[in-house]
């Protein structure tokens, strides 16, 4: 009878073999380790195994010829497999893919980042930080300790280790730090909303762009010079070090209202209201999704009484919202004013937030994520608004997840 297992993994190295092992083991899940790739067809005839960890540059059978041999033999039919590897050039990962992988483990990162990455494979997860949360300007106080005040900037882990960064405001400083530190080398995707200094103001400080070997693609709405615009505040007078010293390669890419396919995911834009070109984003990974929408201005809710009624290119507008971001399982939403302030800010380009939990319970979101506060927003202001959300939800008697961002925060779907 054969034996089950979670994870075959397959590597040379026997010390690293035995420190993954040993550390999966730990976390519950059943692994195997073969250090010879000649002996893997053998084994998975007499076994079996719901996810392959396979290494690349190995004697005999190098990881692509292996996994060859297993596609001709019917031995990778319904698992998982997934290359670990030190060779990060994009046509190994392209290869990878191409032949079925459904992730690639960079193995120059630390441990603990190779054992995350596996385990989010395993449960098929996509983790979500917040970098930046604050909208306008930075906005570091005594009062805005608890929810953060750099400017915009989430990042989205997917299991399959893809990186993906919503808006490069001074939020990105930290998380360029936080994955140098883990030693990631990777393709990191940036998606632009728009080129307002909030928004990209913390890209030169962004560490992986001065790392060789790195590949950044930022992503921004068409018609829109995001080259110029980046490229532009980093020369003299304003910064001392240009664009063209980064050690990285750095990819310029202008998007229309559509869907695209990217290694691993999807990317869904769409307009949005606010002074220039400025794109909202679902992010969509199998059954799971994201949609971040900052920068955009909600019409005022039918619920509101001083709103009156909406004509009907705004109420066309709403409904193309709703359905956009429909059923997501996190929707973070500009929620920078209140209903009274909104009243002297209209045509600002921004939302309040009872709007933006109106779009919320409107779009049955799973969870809803206020964000991009007023730089004036003190920290006891947020918890208050939060609360008002909360009591509005359990009035209307909905079914809603509703949270403030907050620099630090990570939420696991």
């Amino acid at each position: 009878m054969a034996d089950s297992y979670d994870i075959l993994m397959v590597d040379d190295s026997l010390t690293l073999t035995r420190m993954v092992s040993a550390a999966l083991a730990d976390e519950g899940l059943k692994v195997a380790t073969i250090n010879k790739s000649t002996e893997v067809v053998t084994w998975l005839t007499n076994n079996t195994a719901k996810l392959l960890l396979i290494d690349i540059m190995m004697p005999e059978l190098d990881g692509f010829q292996l996994l060859d041999r297993l596609n001709e033999l019917g031995l990778s039919d319904g698992k998982q497999v997934v290359f670990i590897s030190s060779k990060l050039y994009d046509v190994d990962k392209e290869q990878a893919f191409s032949k079925g992988a459904v992730a690639f483990i960079d193995k120059n990162t630390t441990f603990e980042a190779v054992k995350e990455a596996v385990m989010a494979i395993v449960n098929n997860t996509i983790k979500v930080t917040f970098w930046g949360v604050r909208g306008s300007i930075p906005a570091p106080a005594k009062n805005s300790v608890q929810y953060g005040g750099n400017t915009s900037c989430v990042e989205v882990r997917l299991g399959s280790g893809s990186i993906i960064v919503f808006d490069a405001g001074t939020g990105i400083r930290d998380l360029g730090k936080n994955l140098n530190n883990q030693r990631i080398n990777s393709r990191i995707h940036i998606f632009l909303t728009h080129q307002h200094w909030d928004h990209i103001q913390g890209f030169p400080f962004f560490k992986p762009a001065f790392k060789p070997g790195n590949k950044l693609t930022l992503y921004s709405g068409q018609g829109i010079d995001t080259q110029r615009a980046i490229t532009g505040q980093m020369e003299q007078p304003y910064f001392p070090i240009p664009l063209r010293t980064m050690g990285a390669r750095v990819d310029f890419r202008n998007l229309a209202e559509q869907e695209y396919s990217i290694d691993d995911f999807k990317i869904r834009a769409i307009n949005l209201l606010h002074p220039g070109k400025t794109l909202g984003y679902r992010l969509i990974k199998e059954n799971k999704s994201i949609a971040y929408l900052t920068d955009n201005e909600l019409p005022t809710s039918g619920r509101d009484s001083n709103a009156g009624e909406l004509d009907l290119a705004t109420m066309d507008y709403y409904h193309k919202l709703i359905d956009f971001c429909h059923g997501v399982d996190l929707l973070i939403h500009d929620s920078q004013y209140t209903n009274e302030e909104y009243q002297t800010h209209r045509g600002w380009g921004h939302s309040t937030f009872q709007a933006a939990l109106d779009l919320a319970l409107d779009a049955k979101v799973k969870r809803f994520a206020l964000y991009h506060y007023d730089p004036d927003r003190t920290d006891d202001q947020i918890s208050e608004i939060i609360q008002t959300c909360q009591e509005i939800i359990d009035r209307r008697g909905a079914k809603l997840e509703c949270l403030a961002a907050a620099e630090g925060l990570e939420i696991i779907i």
